[in-house]
């Protein structure tokens, strides 16, 4: 890697974004650019999934936007999402089986989020408008 003015702008291991799984249920590594790794107002992070869990169980809300993706592991089957995701916006049950991006704008209630079936691993990718992903537990 270079040792230029702007090789600050290229992350790699070195700077600590493979990092564990955010539960125990995701086994592998995931990579993760978060706490200003990215500047101030921005986060990113790819988890493999290859098996059914509850990832996230409640209800929540945060003031920031939030992109989720849902992508085939075989990125030379970008169409062929192999699983089926139960995810719930703004209380509203919605099934994702094909590959999906989410755009969740700020203050909007979300999730639970479930992946109940997984015929092939997948990626899930959760970009969020904030330096460190923060939620606020919503009861309804």
């Amino acid at each position: 890697m270079s040792t230029s003015e702007n090789s600050r702008y290229f992350l790699t291991e070195a700077d600590g974004i493979i990092q564990p799984g955010m539960n125990e249920a995701i086994e592998h590594r995931i990579v993760k650019a978060d706490n200003g790794l990215l500047g101030p107002d921005f986060g990113i992070g790819w988890h493999p999934v290859t098996r059914p869990f509850k990832m996230v169980e409640e209800s929540h809300r945060h003031d920031y936007a939030q992109i989720l993706a849902f992508i085939p592991g075989d990125i030379t089957r970008l169409g062929e999402l192999d699983a089926e995701i139960e995810f719930y916006l703004d209380g509203e049950k919605h099934i994702i089986n094909k590959t999906t991006v989410v755009h969740i704008p700020g203050g909007m209630i979300h999730c639970p989020l479930y992946i109940n079936r997984v015929g092939k691993p997948f990626l899930f990718n959760n970009m969020y408008f904030i330096a460190e992903y923060k939620a606020d537990p919503v009861t309804r």
